[in-house]
């Protein structure tokens, strides 16, 4: 029974994962972007405090990446979540 409890607790922790869907332009080199923006308007289907938490964890990650958000971008964000 030991043995039995950590291998379900596994199982029930890794049935929780959710499914990610990226929709980009394959033959696209990103390697020309180096700055971007987020969508003025964006309908995430999030509340106001969980949309800053979310912006704020893509600026984080994209500016450790060598990304700058700024005015003059060259690509735009977009997001949604369907909970």
């Amino acid at each position: 029974m030991k043995s039995f409890l950590p291998l379900a607790i596994s199982f029930l922790l890794f049935s929780c994962g959710s499914s990610v869907y990226v929709d980009y332009e394959k033959q696209q080199d990103f390697s020309e972007f180096t700055t971007y923006q987020f969508y003025p308007d964006i309908d995430s289907g999030l509340n106001e405090l969980d949309d800053k938490r979310v912006i704020a964890a893509i600026d984080s990650v994209l500016q450790l990446r060598g990304f700058t958000r700024t005015d003059h971008n060259r690509f735009y964000i977009n997001f949604y979540v369907n909970e």
